[in-house]
């Protein structure tokens, strides 16, 4: 399987981000298995749902747009994720 050639790092991915410090705006792994499929072997990671996604709640607004209150919001909420990420090494900014 790939993830254990190391060609895939969505687990240990997962695992640094479980060990850092809970903020909302991160999913965490609760568990994980492997599965036999008709394609192989599938890596599958256990997550909770945090919460609906951009485009389904797009699609919710009356003008299936969102305003620009939401639009801050969300934005924040990435910045915010992104922080904790960067101070692990997991995501880089290039410098």
């Amino acid at each position: 399987m790939a993830h254990q050639d190391g060609l895939l790092l969505e687990l240990e991915i997962m695992k640094a981000i479980t060990g850092l410090k809970r903020t909302p705006a991160l999913p965490y792994l609760i568990d994980h298995f492997e599965t036999d499929g008709p394609h192989g072997q599938h890596l599958c990671l256990v997550q909770p749902v945090l919460s609906t996604d951009i485009s389904r709640f797009r699609r919710s607004a009356p003008s299936k747009r969102l305003g620009f209150p939401a639009v801050k919001i969300i934005i924040a909420q990435v910045l915010q994720a992104l922080v904790p990420l960067h101070a692990a090494r997991i995501i880089h900014t290039g410098k």
